[in-house]
């Protein structure tokens, strides 16, 4: 799971949100036998992992969209969660 949130994320950051999903709708039709039961969890993990925009490197344009599509990928796993 920890290896689909990271991609996840990162394919958010570099490409939004319908990218993220095409992806993960892809990736869960390719692996029916495993349980994304947890998978709001992993999100949160990978959320924190990778959230540290300064030192990066980054246009601040560019971190400023980083960081919205961060807090949308943090908050919808809150969702999942509740």
């Amino acid at each position: 799971m920890t290896d689909l949130a990271n991609s996840q994320l990162e394919i958010l950051y570099h490409f939004g949100m319908q990218a993220m999903n095409d992806f993960t709708n892809q990736y869960k039709s390719m692996m029916p036998e495993v349980n994304f039961t947890n998978l709001a969890f992993w999100q949160l993990f990978a959320a924190l992992r990778l959230s540290t925009f300064p030192e990066w490197g980054l246009e601040k344009s560019k971190e400023n969209i980083w960081r919205k599509r961060h807090k949308s990928f943090v908050r919808q796993a809150i969702n999942r969660i509740r």
